[in-house]
């Protein structure tokens, strides 16, 4: 989930492939409906967006909460261009399970997501 169309597309593409199952989010409103309705098993979630649905305060942070009551299981990672000890923070207090630094190459991203669907340290 991201609200930058070239980053959706990015992650579209890195994940188009017969191994997995690839579906996109703009904002958190669609977001959550797709995990209520399919149920995903890892999610690649941007820390900080500007959520058009008018959803006041439905960041990244807010989202991987609200995921994680709709599939207390599912993986997320949290992806920024910044990070910091605030940050860290929130994101193991968001339930991620790793963070991607942007701009990311596509091997970190397939390397990562392969790692966390397989269980693997």
């Amino acid at each position: 989930m991201d609200d930058e169309p070239n980053i959706l597309e990015y992650l579209r593409n890195i994940f188009q492939q017969p191994l997995y199952k690839t579906t996109v989010a703009p904002n958190g409103i669609v977001a959550q409906e797709l995990a209520a309705q399919e149920g995903f098993d890892l999610a690649f979630v941007d820390f900080y967006f500007a959520d058009v649905s008018g959803v006041v305060g439905m960041n990244g942070i807010e989202i991987s909460r609200k995921l994680h009551e709709l599939q207390p299981n599912l993986k997320i990672v949290l992806m920024s261009g910044f990070l910091n000890e605030e940050r860290t923070a929130m994101v193991q207090e968001a339930g991620a399970c790793a963070f991607l630094m942007k701009p990311f190459f596509i091997e970190a991203a397939q390397t990562l997501a392969d790692r966390l669907l397989n269980n693997k340290k």
